[in-house]
């Protein structure tokens, strides 16, 4: 995905501008909401491919897939809708929860459990550790898809080695819906500023930043297995916030986990 003149590839960040100039016309008045309804859609087709064993068409809809993905973040860049800001652009999103090793182990190549992964419901990791290594370890500029092909094989490669097509494929779409609940989180927060009173347009222009939400998520009340203790029906201030940096981390990790599983569908 580089120049033929140049064996430089193009990184991820490039091509999120790139695409926010192309469709600038067709995205204007879009809801974060509806980039990611359009994003499922693609992803939709992947799984369809991989059922009719239609690679042609899977290449197609990964790369449909891609630029809507460029594009939901790119608009949560610059939205007025402080519920889904984000200041962070894909690349670095996706190294928050990846920063060059799993996540959940912290380990290169990846020795979690997978039978003890897939029995916690919530799998909340040691955001204030993954935060230390993305300011220690990002790239200012950004990373390209070639690069996040090679560091995801580097620390999934011989687990994703063992799986059917079927079977990636199935955790992409589980992830690409666990996104779409984030979003769902965040959409019925719309309107909560006229609602409660205490929070304020500076709380959540905060937690738009990967840094001032990984610092609410450890003020935020938690259970004895430190899960965060979400009260859905209060209208208690700090209940409130609680269940936004809940909805704004799970719209972090999510993406990032979307993200993490694409490679291992197109490769």
């Amino acid at each position: 995905m580089g120049d033929q003149n140049n064996e430089t590839p193009r990184l991820v960040s490039a091509w999120m501008e790139d695409f926010a100039k192309l469709y600038s016309e067709s995205d204007r008045g879009r809801t974060p909401e509806e980039f990611w309804i359009a994003t499922m859609a693609h992803c939709s087709i992947i799984g369809e491919s991989i059922r009719k064993v239609d690679y042609p068409g899977l290449m197609k809809a990964a790369a449909h897939t891609f630029c809507w993905m460029c594009c939901y973040v790119y608009h949560c860049n610059n939205t007025e809708d402080l519920l889904f800001r984000c200041m962070h652009n894909l690349c670095d999103v996706v190294f928050f929860k990846f920063p060059l090793v799993c996540g959940h182990c912290h380990g290169t190549p990846c020795k979690c459990d997978p039978f003890k992964i897939d029995r916690i419901p919530d799998k909340a990791t040691d955001y204030k550790w993954l935060l230390h290594q993305w300011k220690a370890n990002r790239k200012s500029e950004g990373h390209s898809i070639q690069e996040w092909l090679d560091n995801f094989k580097e620390i999934y490669g011989g687990r994703i080695h063992l799986q059917t097509l079927e079977s990636i494929g199935f955790h992409f779409l589980e992830e690409a819906g666990e996104e779409a609940m984030a979003v769902r989180q965040l959409v019925q927060m719309r309107g909560v500023l006229n609602r409660v009173k205490g929070l304020d347009k500076a709380f959540l222009e905060k937690i738009s930043s990967i840094e001032g939400l990984v610092e609410e998520y450890q003020t935020c009340p938690k259970d004895e297995e430190g899960k965060l203790k979400i009260n859905m029906k209060s209208k208690n201030l700090v209940d409130v916030k609680t269940r936004l940096v809940k909805a704004k981390m799970d719209f972090v990790i999510e993406l990032a986990d979307t993200f993490s599983w694409f490679p291992s569908v197109s490769m």
